[in-house]
Formats: structure tokens, C-alpha cells, sequence
């Protein structure tokens, strides 16, 4: 399918219970805000009686600033599916941390190869002194400051000892293989640590995860818990570490700035992240049909 082509019913998407959107090149857009129109879409799913949330693989730290925003209540997805926390309390639900062995074994694997790359505890995020990742976390800090959020915790790995790091229940991180030398190095640790998996990511970085952790788990994970069926959730996404969702649910929606395997997971597909009218155009189909059927 190319990549311009949209796919999305000429009715009604529905009936829907439940909304999970993606974050990062789904509901965000390139200048990492929610727009104007998004944010009116999103309050007329809950004017409708539909909830929503966010399933991100972001940190939770890095999540409160569109949770705000969006005037999100209850869970949150974050980090690839490692956690699911209360976004008003800061309470969790539960966590899927790398085991303590496993993750001190790759932090002293990412030292010796001299890779850059970014621990994420539940509170905190370790990075190598000469990292180039603290500016992107400092930006989004003055942002959530400024909206009166605490900012993202930044410690530096070597003022720690790994054991330290890793008693605070690692549950991501992110490897920055910028070449083929270290992206087979990184794969090779992997397949020798079972425990641990790569979803893969954008911009040369490894996500890496336990490997029962995901968005699908933690879905189907949230409706056992509020009685709701798969086939009654649609779930927005643009990578690859949203595919198994996008299978699963009943209405599945990539963006077209997807890659097409994505695009082909997902049961429609909806204009790109950055256009004006592309979440309000498929979620407008979900509150009329809410209205239809209520």
C-alpha cells in the first residue's frame, strides 16, 4: 500500500468503548505537541461517554506533559508496555522491570562497546556523562516546569554503581547503534540474554525491553480490568512496537507516516501525524457512532 493512501470507512467506526493512542508520531506531531484539533477530537470522545489514554514508549516522567494537557484521567502505557501507572496520582498499576542480573550485564556490555544509551527506572533516567540524548530530555523539563510538572529526573551512570542502577527496577532502555558493527553487537547480546528483547526504534536507537513486556499485553491487560472486549477497543499507532495491538484490537488505526508493515497491521488508515484533520477525522467516526448507538 503506499504510503499517501488512506484507508478509512465510509461510516461509522464502531461501537467503540476504549481509545489507546500512541504518542510519538501518532497523536504528537513533528514539533512533539498535541495540536489544537487533536485536543478538541480527544475532548469530544469524552463529551460521548468513550475514554482515552495514551500507551507510549515514552517514560511516564515523559508523558505528564500531554496527559495535561489532553485532561487524561486513569491509566497510562508507558515505556513500551513496562509499566501502567494512575497519570493523576503517580500510583502504579503494575511493572515488568529487567531482571537486577540481566540488567547489569548490559550496562557493562554498553560501557565496553562505548555505545550511548539511556536507563529508564521508574523515576529516573542514567545517561552517560557525554551523552547527546540529556538535550532532548532538557527541553521537554523547561516545557513541563513551565506547565507546573516536576521535570524528568537526569542522573549520570557513572556516579552510580551498575548494582545501584539496576535495584531501582530498570524498565527500558535505549541503545544508540548508529552502525552496523554495533547494531550486530547489540543483536548478539541480545540472543545471548533471551530474557531481554528489541522492539527496534527510530533514529538508530534499540529500544530494549524484559521480553513479556508490551503495549498488547498491557491492553488486553486494562480491559480485563474494566470488563471491556478487544473487540470493543480501537487503538491509533505509526511503529512497529504497535503492530501486535493493531492486530488484536477490533479497530486498529496507523497513521500513513507508518511504515507499510504497520499500515498493513492496522484495520484502517488515517492521515499523517502532521496533517491538521488526521486523528479528528477517524475519531470523529467513533462519537458519531457513539451517539447513533447510545
Amino acid at each position: 500500500m503506499k504510503k499517501n493512501t488512506l484507508r478509512l470507512p465510509e461510516g461509522l467506526i464502531g461501537p467503540v468503548k476504549m481509545v489507546f493512542l500512541d504518542l510519538d508520531g501518532t497523536a504528537l506531531n513533528h514539533e512533539k505537541e498535541l495540536s489544537a484539533n487533536t485536543l478538541q477530537a480527544l475532548n469530544l470522545l469524552k463529551l460521548h461517554g468513550i475514554p482515552f489514554t495514551f500507551a507510549s514508549a515514552r517514560p511516564a516522567a515523559m508523558m505528564g506533559l500531554y496527559c495535561q494537557k489532553a485532561n487524561v484521567s486513569g491509566p497510562i502505557i508507558a515505556s513500551e508496555g513496562a509499566e501502567i501507572r494512575i497519570w493523576e496520582t503517580g500510583n502504579t498499576i503494575c511493572q515488568f522491570p529487567i531482571a537486577a542480573k540481566e540488567a547489569v550485564a548490559l550496562m557493562e556490555f554498553c560501557h565496553d562497546i562505548g555505545a550511548d544509551y539511556t536507563f529508564y527506572t521508574p523515576h529516573d533516567a542514567y545517561f552517560r556523562q557525554d551523552t547527546r540524548r540529556l538535550q532532548r530530555f532538557r527541553q521537554y523539563n523547561d516545557r513541563a516546569v513551565a506547565a507546573g510538572l516536576l521535570p524528568v529526573s537526569c542522573q549520570f551512570y557513572e556516579a552510580y554503581t551498575p548494582n545501584f542502577i539496576a535495584s531501582r527496577q530498570v524498565l527500558k532502555v535505549c541503545v544508540i547503534a548508529e552502525d552496523d558493527a554495533s547494531r550486530a553487537a547489540v543483536q548478539a547480546f541480545l540472543k545471548q540474554h533471551p530474557t531481554l528483547r528489541s522492539e527496534g526504534s527510530e533514529n538508530h536507537t534499540l529500544s530494549i525491553v524484559a521480553n513479556t513486556v508490551s503495549k498488547a499485553a498491557c491492553v488486553r491487560l486494562l480491559c480485563q480490568m474494566q470488563g471491556i472486549e478487544l473487540e470493543d477497543i480501537c487503538y491509533f499507532g505509526d511503529y512497529y512496537n504497535d503492530m501486535e495491538t493493531l492486530r488484536t484490537v477490533g479497530h486498529s488505526v496507523a497513521m500513513s507516516n507508518a511504515p507499510e508493515a504497520v499500515r498493513d497491521s492496522a484495520r484502517y488508515v488515517t492521515a499523517s501525524n502532521d496533517k491538521m484533520l488526521s486523528l479528528p477525522l477517524a475519531l470523529s467516526r467513533m462519537t458519531t457512532a457513539s451517539s447513533v448507538t447510545s
